[in-house]
């Protein structure tokens, strides 16, 4: 052959390969799309109706009112707002387990904490006072309020939008789990740009609205909040995170779990469930992640489960060494740059649907309420069941085929 005919050939199967990959990998992901679909409304949830929930915007009198009203008129309108609007749970909750340790000093709650336990009036009238000076009045503070109302006006569509996709989503979970026990009250509250982004506690759940205004606000430059944190405070982020943070109070966290595929299986049935009960959020938000870190999983995912085969990370029992899988973070050391946090959510989450999948085919009945009543608390025998070995799909595979040929 002629170098002039061997340039062309050569020339055409680079065309080719261009071509091939580009058509590939617009198929795959309509495959992937398609497949998430139909898993998602194969689990779907019929005959559910709405929880009833009491919607409470508590910034507006913690800090609205300290705008206009002397401390002791706070303190007396506060005061008369908790008891008579049955607020003490979420007042206890925010004044004493989440700002107790700063408004009263250790000798003053080791006096105080009794009166405190039983819900004196003299020592909540005394954490109203404290908190009206030490942060309602602070000015900083204010600013941030107003930024809050800025994004969040009162009556705003999006926060009686949230209210109903979250009772929406309990609907679902009271359906399939009738005898747990959900929230009846949803605050929103300010939280001084301070971790967590939602409390639940005594059936009330409480979101921050001053962690979801918009990761270009001002105010979280000057937090010790790293930027992968930041990017996620936006409120598109605020029913995911509700919903999360009442799965892990229903289904709570394994607390003696003895390596990382325990907490793997733990969260792929945490976000398996969240997907049925809100199929309309992307597993994207679910993650945390970026689309293009969502993309670079999707990829890479025999190469991750090889990982930690080989690494022999499944069965990993010290939590210190194995916590980079399974905790939000910029990337995974060890892998790609390009790699995502928390990946072991990821690989969590395709093991549960693997497993789902089989008992499906055994039970075709088997539903979410199966998912947890199973009996693994290691997760090796939903492993074993599930026969999770991802393999390259073909989209993939013929894509590294013709790669080979590109320059």
């Amino acid at each position: 052959m002629r170098s002039g005919q061997g340039t062309a050939v050569g020339s055409r199967i680079v065309g080719i390969g261009r071509v091939c990959c580009t058509v590939m990998g617009i198929i795959g992901v309509l495959v992937v799309l398609g497949v998430g679909c139909r898993s998602r409304d194969s689990y779907r949830i019929e005959g559910a109706e709405p929880v009833p929930i009491n919607f409470v915007r508590s910034e507006l009198p913690f800090l609205g009112w300290a705008r206009r009203l002397s401390d002791s008129q706070y303190v007396d309108t506060m005061w008369r707002w908790i008891q008579a609007g049955g607020h003490r749970t979420f007042a206890y909750a925010y004044l004493v387990k989440d700002l107790g340790g700063t408004l009263l000093s250790e000798e003053e709650w080791m006096r105080w904490r009794d009166s405190i336990f039983r819900f004196a009036p003299s020592a909540m009238r005394l954490l109203l006072k404290r908190y009206y000076h030490y942060f309602a009045r602070d000015p900083y503070v204010q600013d941030l309020y107003d930024s809050v109302l800025s994004v969040y006006p009162e009556g705003d569509p999006r926060l009686e939008a949230l209210v109903q996709d979250v009772a929406w989503a309990l609907g679902r979970l009271k359906k399939i789990m009738p005898e747990a026990e959900l929230p009846v009250r949803l605050y929103t509250y300010v939280n001084f740009l301070a971790m967590p982004a939602v409390f639940v506690d005594s059936q009330i759940v409480a979101v921050a609205l001053d962690l979801h205004l918009d990761p270009k606000f001002s105010f979280y430059q000057g937090t010790p909040h790293p930027l992968y944190l930041i990017r996620t405070f936006r409120p598109d982020y605020l029913k995911r995170n509700v919903l999360l943070a009442v799965l892990q109070d229903v289904f709570p966290p394994p607390e003696d779990a003895p390596h990382l595929l325990a907490w793997m299986v733990y969260w792929g049935k945490v976000l398996f469930t969240a997907r049925v009960l809100m199929p309309e959020v992307p597993d994207s938000v679910w993650l945390a992640w970026t689309d293009r870190q969502y993309a670079w999983a999707r990829r890479y995912e025999p190469d991750i489960w090889g990982y930690l085969l080989d690494r022999k990370w499944l069965f990993e029992t010290e939590y210190v060494r194995y916590r980079k899988f399974i905790v939000r973070g910029p990337t995974t050391p060890g892998l790609a740059r390009e790699s995502p946090g928390n990946l072991g959510w990821w690989i969590g989450l395709r093991i549960v649907e693997a497993f789902m999948e089989e008992q499906r085919v055994r039970n075709p009945e088997w539903g979410v309420r199966d998912l947890w009543l199973f009996p693994d608390s290691t997760g090796e025998r939903i492993l074993q069941i599930s026969g999770y070995r991802p393999v390259y799909g073909w989209q993939e595979r013929v894509r590294r085929f013709f790669s080979r040929f590109l320059p």
